[in-house]
């Protein structure tokens, strides 16, 4: 298995990062790497970095698209979680030629393409295992195509293993019956899909089929220790499905490494964190990309948030993971009620409008600080928390422990009104019964927002992280 990789100078990698992958202890999920980010953020080229650790051939090339202009070079540093390392190098800058010190007797890396569409119609070939098939496709593909060359060998493989294949296909889509390998008059193979009563080739079964065959070929023979990596396994495929292949993938992580590039907030579990998965943030910035990953705070601040919100599951529910996702201005409210009236209170400024809130807030005042050390720990540099105004003391221990990031308070003790109860006062909000807010507030709110604002337009000098 792989315990970290440093990549130079491959495409947006101007300079060195280093990766860390999660190493499986037995655990649900804990061989899981999460690699998250926007496009063009560097997370399918840290999955093209893997690939070549399969790769048999003596001197792999880099064309000049593919090495930074800052660099013209490229460098990929492995090192195994036996300690050993290996490279893959260039000659010397502006040439395409490099040399590697990967041998065949290197652990393959399997390794599934975002681009999962193969010929609906092939030859009949060897049935071919899945290292022999890694090590095919690494040697003889380039990293990115449009097709999946060489799998129709491992569906002649997949033939010979038919139940134990089938067991889990149907496991990630309950609705396929049975498939089988076929042939046609002219001597052509495919891939005949059975879904309830009616058959259809793996072509006509829709790209989520066809999708979910190649990533479950990937798992179903795997064996401890190996290491697969799957670009993007959300593409095409509804989000039950989704979520059904999250939890084989779950499975599995507990005795081999899975490293997944993704978009889709149903591949982060919280048991799977909890367990130990990693979950690395790409970003780039000015052309150049930046790797995080949850530190020894970060980690506290966020296992902090999956086990002591028992009463709060939305604290790491759908909505509030979908913002590992977002972009770069985050704003962070203490409930649920700021969330839903907030867009009330910004009216017209699209600048604070397009920030993403946290989830349906962080479930009170004292919750803020661990998602903004989560945040911190992914390298999100634009951060607003909002309190209410009776929480003078968390809004200073704030702005203590994260300068960097701005902090305000409402001019009121809530964004709304609220009655009083048997114990509780009665509190007068920023908000008026119309929810519109209340003039005394007027000039104090509008302050803030052009704060705001300003806050989440300066220019922040890229010092590195």
């Amino acid at each position: 298995m792989i315990s970290q990789v440093a990549i130079e100078g491959l495409r947006g990698f101007a300079e060195q990062q280093i990766i860390r992958f999660a190493q499986p202890n037995g655990d649900f999920g804990s061989g899981l790497t999460l690699i998250i980010g926007p496009n063009n953020s560097g997370k399918s080229t840290i999955v093209e970095a893997l690939k070549l650790k399969s790769s048999s051939r003596a001197s792999p090339s880099f064309h000049s698209g593919m090495r930074n202009p800052h660099t013209d070079y490229v460098k990929i540093n492995f090192t195994n979680s036996d300690g050993s390392t290996e490279f893959v190098r260039s000659i010397r800058p502006g040439s395409s030629e490099c040399e590697t010190s990967i041998s065949t007797e290197s652990g393959a890396v399997y390794t599934v393409p975002s681009r999962r569409y193969f010929n609906p119609n092939f030859g009949k070939t060897s049935a071919t295992g899945r290292n022999d098939f890694s090590r095919t496709l690494s040697s003889h593909s380039a990293l990115r195509e449009n097709n999946l060359s060489y799998f129709e060998s491992r569906i002649f493989h997949l033939e010979q293993n038919h139940s134990n294949f089938t067991e889990l296909l149907k496991r990630v889509v309950p609705e396929i019956t049975d498939w089988s390998l076929d042939q046609i008059e002219n001597s052509s193979y495919f891939v005949k899909i059975r879904m309830g009563s009616k058959t259809h080739s793996i072509s006509g079964s829709g790209d989520g089929i066809l999708s979910v065959f190649v990533i479950v070929a990937a798992l179903f023979d795997s064996e401890e220790n190996d290491v697969i990596t799957i670009d993007e396994p959300e593409l095409s495929l509804h989000p039950a499905i989704q979520k059904r292949l999250a939890e084989i993938i779950y499975e599995y992580a507990s005795d081999r490494q899975i490293i997944i590039s993704t978009h889709s907030p149903y591949f982060i579990e919280k048991s799977a964190i909890l367990n130990g998965a990693e979950i690395i943030r790409t970003w780039d910035r000015g052309g150049r990309v930046e790797i995080f990953q949850i530190n020894s705070a970060s980690c506290a601040s966020l296992k902090a948030l999956l086990s002591d919100n028992v009463n709060n599951p939305h604290m790491f529910g759908l909505d509030a993971k979908e913002i590992f996702f977002s972009s770069d201005s985050v704003l962070i409210f203490e409930g649920q009620d700021d969330v839903v009236l907030w867009p009330r209170v910004v009216g017209r400024r699209p600048i604070i409008s397009n920030a993403s809130a946290y989830g349906w807030g962080a479930g009170g005042a004292g919750n803020i600080k661990n998602v903004v050390s989560v945040l911190k720990g992914l390298g999100y540099r634009r951060i607003v928390g909002v309190l209410d105004n009776n929480r003078p003391k968390d809004l200073t221990n704030l702005k203590l422990s994260f300068p960097e990031y701005m902090f305000v308070a409402l001019p009121a003790d809530d964004i709304r009104s609220k009655e009083a109860t048997s114990g509780r006062d009665a509190v007068i909000g920023l908000m008026d019964e119309k929810w519109k807010i209340r003039e005394e507030y007027v000039e104090a709110m509008d302050d803030i927002l052009t704060s705001m604002e300003l806050f989440l337009t300066t220019e922040i000098q890229n010092n590195g992280g």
